[in-house]
């Protein structure tokens, strides 16, 4: 089995993309999940999550993504240095990381997995700590929002 085959079991345990067809990495080893997630929870926008699962070149690691904000302007340099300082102890932010998207300049928390193998049970962790970790930088990067105008938060009522 290979890393992709470990995956594609992971999020065929995690669920379904219509309620019947397992979720499963596309051809270019992408799949998007969408976790409902009531407001009692957090305030999401539209009461979802999404979390990207990307399969890295050459299918040796995998990233799992999910959009926190889009920059309206270039940023000073005290929220970068904030957004660095924030994930230099894993603990604040359970071992999440943040990354700005070359795509499309959008802040995304991410995680990479870089060991070749995972099982069912490791991914559904790696998942579950994953949007768990979400719930408190949403609403952290929300409130940063509210203080520095070059941010436009994905999901500006968390609270």
């Amino acid at each position: 089995m290979t890393l992709r085959d470990d995956v594609d079991a992971g999020l065929a345990a995690v669920g379904t993309s219509d309620g019947q067809t397992p979720l499963a990495l596309d051809k270019r080893g992408a799949c998007v999940v969408t976790v409902p997630v009531p407001k009692q929870v957090v305030a999401l926008t539209d009461e979802k999550l999404l979390v990207q699962v990307q399969l890295g070149p050459g299918g040796r690691h995998f990233s799992l993504r999910s959009p926190l904000a889009r920059l309206r302007e270039t940023p000073d340099a005290a929220l970068g240095e904030a957004l660095l300082q924030r994930h230099y102890y894993p603990s604040p932010i359970g071992g999440l990381s943040f990354a700005l998207s070359p795509e499309d300049d959008t802040l995304v928390a991410c995680y990479h997995w870089i060991l070749d193998r995972i099982d069912v049970s490791q991914f559904e962790a790696v998942f579950t700590a994953f949007t768990t970790g979400i719930f408190g930088l949403v609403v952290e990067i929300a409130s940063m929002a509210r203080n520095d105008g070059s941010l436009q938060p994905i999901h500006p009522d968390a609270s």
